[in-house]
């Protein structure tokens, strides 16, 4: 979720039939709850992880060959069905708490990261709020925080007029 900006939901639901590796990225076809459909990036710091996750997990899936439908889900339970929301956030806590975090750890507040991310490297808001199924700007401008610190670097980049004096 965090190198996707994918809703839990959509996260616990993607099939094979929703993936496709390209040269640059893999690239996750989402049906959203309202129908709506969307393609998103993983981006390239997931890329690595995800392929091993794959070879190593659902090695049929690392190639997309045998796969008997392409409703295999990618994250199966131990039963072959989706995993819960329930039960990815609480992992979450989990991970929170062996890291010490005092802040959550949500599968939403990774969906704000994703989004901060790609505010952060330039890219339009229009195509942020396409990735995110955002039909709305201002929903998406709720989602993606600036980063005071990196504002503040750039902002020093700027030259000043007294600066040349």
């Amino acid at each position: 979720m965090a190198r996707t900006g994918l809703r839990i939901g959509e996260a616990c639901r993607l099939t094979a039939g929703a993936i496709r590796p390209t040269k640059e990225a893999w690239i996750f076809s989402i049906t959203d709850s309202k129908g709506d459909d969307r393609e998103v990036p993983l981006m390239p710091a997931g890329n690595a992880m995800f392929r091993a996750y794959l070879s190593q997990t659902r090695p049929a899936l690392a190639e997309l060959r045998n796969c008997t439908s392409g409703e295999q889900f990618v994250f199966p339970n131990r039963l072959g069905g989706p995993f819960l929301a329930q039960v990815v956030r609480g992992w979450l806590t989990q991970l929170r708490k062996h890291l010490g975090l005092s802040h959550p750890l949500t599968p939403h507040l990774l969906r704000h990261s994703y989004a901060t991310i790609l505010e952060e490297a330039g890219v339009p808001t229009v195509t942020v709020m396409a990735i995110l199924g955002h039909r709305s700007p201002i929903t998406t401008r709720h989602y993606s925080h600036a980063n005071i610190g990196s504002v503040a670097r750039r902002l020093a980049l700027i030259p000043t007029p007294w600066a040349r004096l």
